[in-house]
């Protein structure tokens, strides 16, 4: 009896989430994860990955009490074969937990006209959760782009 105690307190302690999500605080998005993992796993025309390459890396997300802000700035990017401003934006979005485990968060944002969409972020620990671009559209969705992002201290 006493083994099967131990024994279930092991699965407990080793099946519990070693970390609490907790969205609160300013995310920014992780450069070499995300271009590492969409090189060996999403199947883009280079121009394309090249593309999205000169954006990640510089959106910041701050999530505070139920109000998602997104930063981008400005910045220069490739557009066939030419250098092109793109303009960088500040938006917010209302945003609510609506299913919470161990390792995954699915939001449902609102939009300033009150458009609503579904984003679904998977943690790979406290500090680190990755996102598919864009969250709910379907034509980019199957090529399961990913960001990945990570919580700045």
């Amino acid at each position: 009896m006493k083994l099967i105690k131990i024994l279930f307190f092991s699965f407990t302690v080793i099946n519990c989430n070693a970390f609490a999500l907790n969205l609160d605080g300013t995310w920014k998005s992780d450069f070499n994860s995300t271009v590492e993992f969409n090189t060996a796993n999403v199947k883009l025309e280079d121009k394309q990955r090249n593309f999205l390459s000169e954006l990640f890396g510089k959106l910041l997300v701050t999530y505070k009490n139920g109000v998602m802000k997104l930063s981008m700035p400005s910045s220069k990017v490739t557009v066939k074969g030419e250098l092109q401003d793109f303009e960088g934006f500040e938006q917010q979005q209302a945003y609510k937990i609506v299913i919470q485990n161990k390792n995954t968060i699915v939001l449902e944002t609102t939009d300033e006209d009150g458009k609503k969409n579904i984003a679904l972020l998977k943690f790979e620990n406290e500090d680190k959760y990755w996102i598919y671009l864009p969250n709910s559209s379907d034509d980019w969705m199957q090529l399961h782009i990913r960001e990945f992002f990570v919580r700045q201290k």
